[in-house]
């Protein structure tokens, strides 16, 4: 697993909120580095630990892989600032645009729990084994992408193995849930999708939302067309 690809580190809300606020106001690269040295670091006993927990958050806000524009990318912290209690919305979408890891595990989650409120790590294990391989990379990878799902309030852990799946969200804003269409088709690492695919994908769980046609013309990296009784969008890469 690659930097971007892989999880190879748990991550707190509360400092994904602050590497928000940084990259917002314009601090990027080394200087968004430090700035995270300076909030986080503290919270070790580990360098190392520190240095995974920074490199993760820079991963997350600052870096770029290929399918990901910067406008998108600007657009989230922009969001994630202003959207207060909604600012899950952004870090969700972000986290799945950005990690097919955590997409799938999320994707996972949300096919299990349609049914029923809780999931197991026993669940989770088998399926990611399956997808990824048995390795401990990859299970401390799951354990990582639960424990961050927990420290955003998505999921309660009992201590024992097994994940209540709290309340969803409802995302309001408008452009918010246009900027989600968008997370969910360059999550695919695709070109194209429909809406009605995007809307229906079990990794939104944590959130309710739904969007009409047009108002994803508010998004200019987003181009529309009408297939019968669908929409299939296009993204940009702008």
């Amino acid at each position: 697993m690659t930097a971007i690809s892989g999880f190879y580190r748990h991550i707190e809300k509360e400092w994904i909120d602050q590497a928000a606020q940084l990259v917002e106001q314009g601090i990027h690269g080394k200087a968004l580095d430090n700035e995270l040295r300076l909030l986080i670091d503290p919270a070790f006993t580990s360098p190392t630990g520190a240095r995974k927990a920074r490199n993760m958050l820079v991963a997350l806000w600052d870096k770029r892989p290929g399918h990901i524009p910067e406008s998108f990318q600007k657009e989230a912290a922009d969001f994630a600032v202003r959207s207060g209690v909604q600012a899950l919305a952004v870090y969700w979408g972000l986290l799945i645009a950005k990690f097919p890891f955590f997409a799938y595990v999320a994707n996972q989650i949300g096919k299990l729990t349609k049914l029923n409120e809780r999931v197991t790590y026993a669940q989770m294990e088998r399926r990611v084994v399956s997808q990824f391989g048995e390795s401990d990379v990859v299970k401390r990878s799951l354990r990582y992408v639960l424990r961050t799902m927990a420290t955003l309030h998505v999921l309660t852990s009992d201590g024992k193995g097994t994940y209540l799946v709290n309340a969803p969200v409802t995302v309001e804003d408008t452009d918010v849930r246009s900027w989600l269409i968008e997370a969910g088709i360059r999550a695919e690492r695709t070109c194209s999708r429909s809406l009605n695919s995007v809307l229906s994908d079990a990794a939104w769980f944590p959130l309710t939302f739904s969007v009409q046609a047009y108002e994803l013309s508010r998004n200019p990296r987003l181009e529309i067309h009408q297939q019968a009784n669908d929409v299939v969008l296009f993204v940009s890469g702008v």
